[in-house]
Parts: structure tokens; C-alpha cells; sequence
């Protein structure tokens, strides 16, 4: 009979570094999502578009802070 498969046991992470992973997150979701707002609103104030890119660069931004705490979650994982 085959081997049944093992169950991979979860990691316990230190309160230290479960704080850093959580700060991480944090600081991943406002840097994104400012610099993306940051630079939506001064290519509307700069060709008159109001809310135009400032709406596509958020969505941006949030894009790319799911895809940075994706990325940052598998290092501890």
C-alpha cells in the first residue's frame, strides 16, 4: 500500500517576528496605494482630468499591494 501523506506541520512564528510580518503588511499597503495616489493626482492636475487617473492609478495601487503582501506572506509560509 502506498504511504499515506503526511500533513505538514503549521510553523509557529515568534511574537518578533509575527510583529515584523504584520508591520510589513502595513507599511506594503500604505506606501503602495500613497505613491499610486501621489502620482494619479499630479497627472490630473497636470492635463485638467480630474478624477481620471487618480481612480485608475488607486486601483493600480491596490493591485500592487496585494501582489506585495502575497509575495512578502510566502517568505514566512
Amino acid at each position: 500500500m502506498k504511504e499515506e501523506q503526511e500533513e505538514k506541520p503549521k510553523k509557529n512564528l515568534p511574537p518578533l517576528n509575527a510583529l515584523s510580518l504584520v508591520t510589513q503588511i502595513g507599511i506594503n499597503i500604505i506606501a503602495n496605494i500613497a505613491v499610486t495616489l501621489f502620482i494619479g493626482n499630479w497627472l490630473d492636475n497636470f492635463l485638467g482630468t480630474r478624477p481620471v487617473f487618480l481612480l485608475i492609478f488607486v486601483f493600480l495601487g491596490v493591485g500592487s499591494a496585494t501582489l506585495s503582501i502575497y509575495k512578502t506572506t510566502q517568505k514566512f509560509f
